[in-house]
């Protein structure tokens, strides 16, 4: 594994391993995919549906934390 290869590795690993550590309160709002896809009930769902309901709740919430980066990144209708 080369050098840049090794970076991508620990980056998957360190946003897949906060991704799956959800520690917010009741109420608070989502700080990243893994977060909103529970809230919006898609766990499971096709990325067309998981797309659809992310860029619904866009439109009246503005994404802070990771999830603000991972919606830029997927292009869910941020720029």
């Amino acid at each position: 594994m080369n050098e840049a290869e090794r970076v991508l590795a620990d980056q998957v690993f360190m946003e897949r391993l906060w991704e799956d550590i959800d520690v917010r309160k009741p109420g608070d709002p989502p700080t990243n995919l893994s977060a909103l896809y529970r809230d919006l009930g898609v766990v499971g769902k096709s990325f067309e549906v998981k797309r659809a309901a992310v860029e619904e709740w866009l439109k009246d919430n503005e994404p802070i934390g990771l999830l603000a980066l991972q919606v830029k990144r997927d292009n869910f209708g941020v720029t």
